[in-house]
Parts: structure tokens; sequence; C-alpha cells
């Protein structure tokens, strides 16, 4: 079976903080720089930073108030990420970064996140790509147990079909983290960016989801209905005039 059921019976150990992550002050960099540019295109007054590694991520966010969520005691607001306590409808934005990966029930977090999230809300996803060459540092003895290696990997294909099922429509992707995430921590320079990434973009290390709440009115509006009116009646046809014979 290549495709891994999402359902687990047990959560992965989430970091607790980037620098929990091999070279992981370079991945949260890189993720910033590829959102940098969307931000300003992001309206909304409210903004939910879900897990420990949403909030650094989302600087350039332009919410008044942004609230970090998850369940650690520094935490602004202490909640599990699959039972969040707020109101339906009642945020404008929701920033994951690389929660997916370490959840027992990845489904169960969208759920929340978009009960959460108002009607054209934006929802931004940031995961480890299964395609990225930092995955082949996984297979050295030592690394399969420590993030980002430690966490479930899901292709970008599987989570834009689970965003479509809860009509979201993804408006900008991309990938982020050009190095191959060798054992060594050093985040001094970028002289080991492997050059193939650059040609190849989907090799990189992460990848980004962009995407926004879309909800198709079952009530059709007055005008609507008054210019269906006019279309549909039929319009009278006078009869033909008899002739006497």
């Amino acid at each position: 079976m290549l495709i891994k059921p999402a359902l687990v019976a047990r959560s992965k150990r989430q970091p607790l903080a980037w620098r929990d992550l091999a070279h992981g002050s370079y991945l949260c960099q890189a993720e910033r720089n590829a959102l940098a540019p969307y931000w300003a295109t992001i309206a909304g007054d409210y903004a939910l930073q879900l897990g420990r590694l949403s909030e650094a991520i989302s600087k350039g966010c332009r919410a008044r108030e942004k609230v970090p969520v998850h369940p650690g005691d520094d935490a602004r607001v202490r909640a599990q990420l699959n039972a969040l306590p707020f109101a339906r409808r009642s945020v404008d934005v929701v920033i994951m970064a690389h929660v997916l990966e370490y959840a027992d029930d990845p489904h169960q977090l969208l759920r929340e996140a978009d009960r959460s999230l108002a009607f054209d809300g934006y929802l931004i996803l940031t995961l480890y790509n299964p395609l990225a060459l930092a995955t082949l540092t996984g297979l050295f003895p030592g690394s399969a147990g420590k993030p980002p290696w430690s966490g479930r990997y899901f292709s970008k294909a599987r989570i834009e079909d689970w965003l479509g099922l809860l009509n979201y429509e993804v408006l900008a992707s991309g990938y982020a983290g050009s190095r191959a995430l060798w054992l060594s921590r050093s985040d001094a320079s970028h002289e080991s960016e492997n050059r193939l990434c650059n040609y190849v973009p989907w090799l990189r290390s992460c990848y980004y989801l962009i995407a926004r709440k879309r909800v198709f009115p079952l009530t059709p509006s007055p005008g609507f209905l008054q210019f269906a009116r006019q279309v549909t009646t039929p319009k009278a046809v006078p009869s033909p005039t008899s002739r006497n014979i």
C-alpha cells in the first residue's frame, strides 16, 4: 500500500521549538521568506497560530490580533489543537506550521481549523516534502527518530485533495529550503545548499499552501430571483385573428 492511512494510533512527538530540528533556524527563515510576499494580500483581524512553530514563520502577518495556540504553558491560549476553544467562524486566518505531520488524526485538525475559520478566511500550511533530497538523510542510522525525519510525510497533492473536500481554493503554493539537511546542525552558512533544487523546486525540504475558504450561497439573492422571474416568465402570445368566411 503506497498511501498509508492518515489516522494512526499514536501521535508523533511534536518539536517544542525550531531549534529542535536539524537546521531548524535555516528552515524557519526559508519558510518565512517564502511566505513574505503573500502577507500583504491576506486580510483579517484575528489570526490563530496553531502549534509551537507557527508563530516564528508568521511575523509578517498583518492581523490585528495574533493568538499562539498549543498545549504548552507559554501559549496565549493553551488548548489541544484537535478541540479548539473558539466559536464557529470567529477567526480570519489560521496558520499551521508542521502540525499535521505529528498528529494522530490530521483530518480532525483540519476540521477544527475549518470550523473556527470564517467564510473566505485564509488557511496557511507548511509541511515537510516527502520528495525532498532531505528525506534521504533520514535513512542514515540515528536520524530516523529525530525531527524533522521523525514526522510523517504527506504529499502536496494529498493535502490539496483534503482541502478540496473542505471547499478550499488553493491560491498559492511553493517549496522552500534547498539544503539536504545533513546530520550537521550548523546554520552559519548557506554553502550546503544544493543547486539542483534551484532547477527542480519540488526537491526542496518543505512546501507551503495558502488556501481560502470558499462558500457558495444556497439561497439566491432577491436580485437574482427577480432576474430569473423575468427570464422564465413566458410572454403572452396574441391569438390569431379569426376571419369570417
